[in-house]
């Protein structure tokens, strides 16, 4: 081989040496540039992943902030930023443009800062968020604390764990059971007028209430159903307020009216312990004594002028000092035991916290370590006078930490005492029901359509009556839950967590409540019971009836001159109707206006009975009746049973949710007359009511048109007062009437297989 030949080999072989090396370099790059193509997927799946994490926590604190709103917040809403926000609205240049979009100039780096932030405020045990409430105190802030009390959600929603914490009351169950659960009220009596006051004594086991007349009258807890004590003529005049001793357990009472005078009783003894005739038209009053004062001291506001006098009434009938911090006539006055100051309002919208030693406004000066705040002006306390509004009533938390104001613009106000400032707001308002009769998320405020447009009548005309300010409010013995009247009913609201727990009095449709007082007292022993069923377990039932607590919700309703018992006791069946007690007697109108009736119905009643036994073949029922209220309806129901009219007739019409009718020979509703013969006149009573289920009333084709058909309601139906005639209710055999209303009907309603009514057994 020659060396050209050689030299051509060699160049070739490192030609194809340069070439594998070169592909092995472009091999490689091609890897890396894959590789960093893979990394750089990888970290924008991750960032996604980051935002699609952060979104879904976003979408579940939003979800679990809606779920737990009840009422509206406050006009100016947590979310919205307005002119006196400033403060808080971000500033260009640091991420944010300053028409609210991002600023891409100054590159990622504060995007990225902001991000990392976001992230370690919602790591459990980092930043704590920053609170959206439109009132801050510095003090304890919640995001929440804005929004109105929902009702307590069955579940959650959202992703596990992506939930927004809430502040939970320890023990909430065990205060819930210390609180009246019954819907209905348990029992009612009666004043001779308009009941204005309810104050309780929970050490003593006693109530007081008072009526517009001038009159007090004390009840007492005992066992299980409330009883009379005893009546005071307290005033001649009208009865201007009523107040109870907070600092020693409620051991005294006050009471001041339109005679000039100031009356204390003592709650023990049940008995009026002096009597002070005041120089001047009083208008409001409360105790300012402490536990340790030999003596009670009372504060008196007076009528005509701002002025507030302190009195000593067992001791001396001067006063011991006036002072005057308002513009207007205080006619609210309510006492913090616990901080030893004392709070009053006045028409005019001003909030004042004085001290009841030097008779000056209480300041971190004055009261070290009890008010941290040194002016007026670093509180929230002008707000009323702000929004052109007053407050209705004032109510003090036990432990002193919180104020509530209802005030006339139908709003909540719930005050932190120490710092004067607003910590929560809560809408009552007639827009906010009628927002939430159509929001499916608040079931809880639904009612039925015709049942809401009798409340929101109702509430237009106690929007200008006396009685509004007659309404009052409680915290219960744990300062977590306050209860106060409503639309709806009387709402016990966990303030600490933003929710509704319970509404009593729902069902009570005729009835707005308006002055509410709470009676928490541990409930009596009943050991020798106890001993004698359980033998050797006595000991363990001993001693929960020791920790049980006996609870009472005290009110009064607008209009009525009644007052009304909520208990933790269940109604017992066939004692319905027993529960309003008729313990006044009629007025002298009211004997003129039921003489002639009742003159008149001696006769019928005679032929009348008091109680009924209506046999079927689906069970018995029985029945009270009112031949008093409705002696030709009562007469006409009586003689046709005992005359046998009633025998084997069918129940030709039931429809569920409604109501069960029978009563006539024909069996498809077009039969049936009077014992006179054809038709008799409507009897309505302004008593008898078909405001519950299980009401017996008269069928007819239209006004006085009544003749043998009657119904049994199986749900309160205001919309037939007034049209039908009510003449009896059912006492026993509530579940036979529910057995006949869920039989099968065709669609004329008639049931598929007959429902026969036997016979009907009529007792005097």
């Amino acid at each position: 081989m020659s060396s050209s030949e050689n030299g051509h080999g060699e160049l070739a072989s490192s030609r194809k040496h340069k070439e594998r090396r070169h592909r092995r370099n472009e091999e490689e790059r091609k890897k890396e540039r894959e590789e960093t193509q893979r990394e750089e997927r990888e970290r924008e799946r991750e960032r996604e992943d980051r935002n699609s994490v952060r979104d879904r926590r976003r979408e579940a604190e939003d979800s679990s902030s809606d779920s737990d709103r009840e009422t509206k917040p406050r006009e100016r809403r947590p979310a919205e930023l307005t002119d006196s926000d400033d403060d808080r609205r971000p500033a260009a240049g640091h991420g944010v443009s300053a028409d609210g979009e991002k600023d891409t100039s100054r590159g990622g780096e504060e995007e990225k800062r902001k991000e990392q932030r976001e992230d370690e405020r919602r790591k459990p045990g980092g930043m704590k968020p920053a609170s959206t409430s439109t009132h801050s105190d510095g003090d304890e802030s919640s995001d929440d604390d804005s929004f109105g009390p929902a009702p307590v959600a069955k579940g959650g929603r959202g992703a596990p764990g992506l939930v927004k914490r809430r502040r939970l009351v320890p023990h909430e169950e065990l205060y819930l059971k210390n609180l009246p659960h019954e819907e209905r009220y348990f029992r009612s009596f009666m004043h001779r007028d308009e009941v204005s006051h309810v104050v309780a004594s929970p050490l003593h086991r006693f109530i007081i209430t008072g009526s517009v007349d001038g009159h007090v009258k004390f009840w007492i807890r005992e066992g299980e159903d409330i009883e009379f004590v005893k009546h005071f003529r307290a005033h001649v005049g009208a009865l201007h307020c009523l107040c109870v001793s907070s600092a020693d357990g409620g051991a005294v009472v006050g009471s001041v009216g339109g005679d000039r005078t100031f009356r204390l009783f003592e709650v023990v003894t049940f008995d009026m312990l002096c009597l002070l005739k005041l120089p001047f038209e009083p208008l409001a009053c409360e105790f300012v004594h402490g536990r340790e004062e030999p003596a009670p001291v009372v504060a008196i506001s007076a009528k005509e002028t701002p002025e507030i006098f302190l009195y000593k009434p067992t001791l001396s009938s001067e006063s011991v000092g006036s002072f005057s911090l308002h513009m207007a006539p205080a006619h609210l006055l309510r006492f913090n035991a616990a901080l030893d100051v004392c709070v009053s309002a006045d028409k005019d919208g001003g909030l004042e916290v004085w001290c009841t030693d030097s008779y000056q406004r209480a300041t971190r000066e004055n009261r070290m370590g009890k008010i941290r705040y040194s002016l007026k002006s670093e509180t929230d306390h002008f707000e009323l006078a702000k929004v052109k509004t007053y407050a209705l009533a004032l109510a003090v938390a036990p432990d002193g930490q919180l104020l509530a104001v209802l005030s006339a613009d139908s709003t909540l106000r719930i005050f932190r005492f120490t710092t004067g400032k607003i910590a929560k707001v809560y809408l009552e308002t007639v827009d906010m029901y009628e927002t939430a009769q159509n929001d499916p998320q608040r079931r809880a405020l639904h009612v039925d359509a015709l049942d809401f447009e009798h409340r929101l009548a109702a509430e237009k005309e106690l929007s200008k009556a006396r009685g509004r300010a007659w309404q009052t409010m409680s915290f219960d013995e744990s300062s977590n839950f306050l209860v106060y009247p409503s639309m709806l009913g009387i709402k016990i609201v966990n303030v600490k967590d933003n929710r509704l727990c319970r509404i009593i009095g729902k069902p009570e449709h005729s009835l707005r409540f308006l002055a509410v007082a709470v009676y928490q007292a541990k409930a009596q022993k009943r050991k020798a019971t106890t001993t004698v069923i359980l033998g050797k377990n006595a000991k363990t039932q001993e001693n929960k009836e020791e920790s049980r607590m006996d609870s009472v919700i005290v009110a009064s309703a607008f209009k009525k001159n009644r007052v009304y018992f909520f208990t933790a006791d269940s109604q017992k069946e066939g004692l319905v109707d027993l529960r309003d007690v008729f313990n006044e007697k009629p007025s002298k109108e009211e004997q003129e206006a039921l003489a002639p009736s009742a003159s008149s119905a001696i006769a019928p009643s005679l032929r009348s009975g008091r109680t009924a036994t209506i046999f079927t073949t689906m069970g018995d029922i029985f029945i009270r009746l009112f031949p008093q209220e409705c002696p030709k309806t009562v007469e006409n129901f009586c003689t046709h049973a005992r005359n046998g009219y009633y025998d084997q007739c069918i129940f030709h019409r039931v429809i569920k949710g409604f109501m069960i009718q029978t009563g006539d020979p024909n069996g498809d509703g077009t039969g049936g007359e009077s014992i006179w013969g054809g038709d008799f006149e409507d009897e309505f009573h302004r008593a008898l009511k078909h405001d519950r289920p299980f009401t017996v009333s008269m069928a007819n084709a239209g006004p006085n048109t009544n003749g043998s058909q009657f119904f049994i309601t199986t749900v309160p139906c205001s919309w037939l007062d007034n049209k039908h005639t009510v003449f009896g209710r059912v006492v026993q055999g509530m579940d036979v009437v529910t057995k006949i209303e869920n039989v099968a009907t065709n669609v004329e309603d008639k049931p598929k297989q007959d429902v026969k009514l036997l016979t009907i057994k009529v007792t005097s």
